[in-house]
């Protein structure tokens, strides 16, 4: 039993890697910006923005981040944004225009 922890350990720290998680179904654009990393996933005029990192103390530059995200991979403005309870996963609502 003391020899498994050792090998289990590097195991479990590898598991909290920034960017262990991966959108398995292939959707979605990873962009980064301000430091902040997202996947966009679009669909029709909408855009689910996921980030994976701790925003703690930081939820007004993720907000302000993701909605930045979403311009960049749709190149159009965003005219609603809402951020899921608990998770630093935001919905947002966009405009390309005429």
């Amino acid at each position: 039993m003391r020899r498994a922890l050792p090998l289990a350990l590097p195991l479990l720290l590898a598991a909290c890697s920034g960017d262990g998680v991966v959108d398995l179904a292939g959707r979605g654009e990873r962009i980064e910006i301000g430091g902040d990393v997202f996947d966009v996933a679009v669909e029709g005029r909408r855009a689910m923005v996921r980030n994976y990192s701790t925003g703690i103390a930081n939820q007004a530059r993720l907000f302000r981040n993701a909605e930045a995200a979403v311009v960049m991979a749709t190149g159009c403005d965003v005219t609603e944004m809402t951020q899921r309870m608990g998770v630093n996963t935001y919905d947002a609502r966009f405009d390309c225009g005429a």
